[in-house]
């Protein structure tokens, strides 16, 4: 027997800026720790690891550069 999954239909996903305590509790160990790197921007998303997986990559990579632009040094939309 097949098992049915739920499926959620997100509008919009908001990110907030991330704190030291985030990094702190969520690190990511370097460019190929995608599982750390999930968990951070689940947390600052309010998204569980299940939804995180859920995301198509398109949707990922919004949430990736929009983290970016946070640590980025110009400051753009981080204010």
């Amino acid at each position: 027997m097949a098992r049915e999954e739920a499926t959620t239909l997100l509008a919009e996903i908001t990110i907030r800026r991330p704190t030291m305590r985030d990094l702190r509790i969520h690190p990511v160990r370097g460019a190929d720790d995608l599982a750390g790197e999930m968990k951070l921007i689940g947390s600052l998303c309010g998204l569980r690891m299940e939804e995180i997986e859920q995301l198509d990559m398109a949707d990922y990579r919004k949430l990736t550069d929009a983290f970016d632009r946070f640590r980025s040094s110009s400051g753009r939309g981080s204010d």
